[in-house]
């Protein structure tokens, strides 16, 4: 089931959410950086890396580590 990531409802903003999937074409940065309260509440989140977007001002491993890990706990794996 989909929700906007600003959805108002208090019982969709504070529900814990299972699994994220951004797959927004290169912009999956632009969407994580706006999405902290969303983030807060996710166990597993899935998206895409490209040199596109705002990704080419921000590394893979300032975004997995400095971003995801340090601010929300969530632990990257990547090939």
């Amino acid at each position: 089931f989909v929700h906007e990531l600003s959805a108002s409802s208090p019982s969709v903003n504070d529900q814990v959410i299972d699994i994220l999937s951004v797959d927004v074409e290169g912009f999956d940065w632009d969407v994580l950086s706006a999405a902290d309260n969303t983030l807060e509440r996710v166990k597993y989140l899935e998206f895409e890396y490209h040199h596109v977007g705002h990704w080419p001002r921000y590394n893979l491993s300032y975004a997995t580590n400095d971003v995801l890990y340090n601010r929300f706990g969530l632990v990257c794996y990547y090939a």
